[in-house]
């Protein structure tokens, strides 16, 4: 079955312009052709073989890919979810994946779960059990004894045991490795900008992931261990909420990844009942100016919700208070994304020859970025899950 999507803004990721009046041909899942340009584009492609789905009064754009969530986890006390029964925990998934999915998100980097349940929900999605973004795992984050999300992870002290806990999530099927090099905001008496790692652990960690051909990421806000990451060639960094000039520049040079969560800072500032809501206080505005800090170095970024799940709009609109343009905002969110999940070539655009994860909204949101909130359809690999 061919199908044809008629579209009336087209956003592809490739184009500096908008595409007006184009059309868009899938077959079998992916996009075999991109026509621009003219009314009589409309019209092609007709046949009693052929599903054509008339998009013309909205903006067309490629799935979204959030760097960084937790199915497993909303937004709240993390330690006390931790203790939540398996079962109940597994629904939540559920749940919030079809969530993430029908906001547009189509691919997820899944930025550890506990007893690697995001390997049981990627099985689950692949076989139609249920409804959810593509999903790239990182299994158990590897923490030190006690540290930040050890209710999460598998803790590890020492290089011998770092070794073994990275070679554990390789053997489990991971396809990145999550590292938890600093303290975190959300774990009670936890230093955000304090190493829990030595050197010679950060170092053995990101050579162990690497030898098994790997990417492994860093949870870090700045500080002495995520200078030791950077330099020995971490792939990205999660959040970064404290990062000093000198640190982003290093990332650009280093050119690691930075993925930021700038909804969910602000969201928990907002939302009572938030038990880490007052360290976040202050740190929406320093991520705001970090963020202008970054683009001046060129700091490759992506974005993820981290426990608030599908606000795509509030991560972007943090972008644009930077000084980004919405164009680059979308960037980010989906090419920037792409090459963050090690899927450059599968997805992240729309152009002949990758997977049809394509969404559409009412509106224009390089006009206005709130618009990101009126998604009235999205297709992942040439399906139509929510229209």
């Amino acid at each position: 079955m061919k199908t044809v999507l008629r579209c009336g803004r087209l956003i592809t990721g490739v184009h500096d312009e908008v595409l007006e009046n184009a059309e868009i041909t899938i077959v079998d899942g992916k996009i075999s052709s991109v026509r621009a340009g003219s009314p009589e584009a409309g019209k092609a492609g007709a046949g009693a073989d052929v599903d054509v789905h008339d998009f013309s009064s909205f903006t067309v754009m490629p799935g979204i890919i959030d760097g960084h969530d937790h199915l497993g986890l909303d937004m709240g006390d993390e330690a006390a979810q931790a203790r939540e029964h398996l079962c109940y925990t597994a629904i939540k998934g559920v749940k919030n994946a079809e969530q993430l999915l029908r906001s547009g998100i189509t691919t997820l980097r899944v930025a550890g779960e506990r007893d690697f349940l995001d390997k049981i929900w990627r099985g689950a999605i692949d076989e139609g059990l249920m409804l959810g973004p593509r999903l790239i795992i990182c299994g158990q984050p590897i923490c030190r004894t006690g540290g930040h999300g050890w209710y999460l992870g598998i803790e590890a002290d020492g290089v011998d045991a770092v070794r073994k806990a990275v070679r554990t999530q390789i053997k489990a099927g991971v396809d990145q490795v999550k590292f938890i090099i600093t303290g975190g905001m959300s774990t009670v008496g936890s230093n955000p900008l304090a190493s829990e790692y030595t050197r010679e652990e950060i170092v053995a960690a990101i050579e162990e992931a690497h030898r098994a051909n790997r990417r492994i990421t860093g949870h870090a806000h700045g500080g002495d261990g995520l200078e030791w990451a950077v330099e020995a060639g971490l792939d990205s960094i999660e959040h970064g909420m404290l990062l000093t000039e000198d640190e982003l520049k290093m990332i650009a040079e280093k050119g690691s990844f930075l993925v930021v969560n700038t909804g969910v800072t602000k969201a928990a500032v907002k939302t009572p009942g938030i038990p880490y809501s007052d360290r976040l206080k202050g740190i929406a505005e320093n991520y705001v100016e970090n963020l202008r800090i970054a683009r001046k170095y060129n700091v490759k970024l992506a974005i993820g919700g981290d426990t608030y799940h599908g606000h795509v709009a509030d991560e972007l609109s943090t972008f644009i208070e930077a000084g980004f343009s919405s164009l680059e905002a979308i960037r980010i969110a989906t090419v920037n994304g792409a090459e963050l999940c090690g899927l450059s070539d599968v997805t992240g655009s729309i152009e002949a020859g990758k997977l049809a994860d394509i969404i559409v909204i009412d509106g224009n949101p390089l006009d206005n970025v709130e618009d990101m909130r009126n998604v009235v359809a999205v297709m992942k690999e040439g399906q139509m899950v929510r229209n």
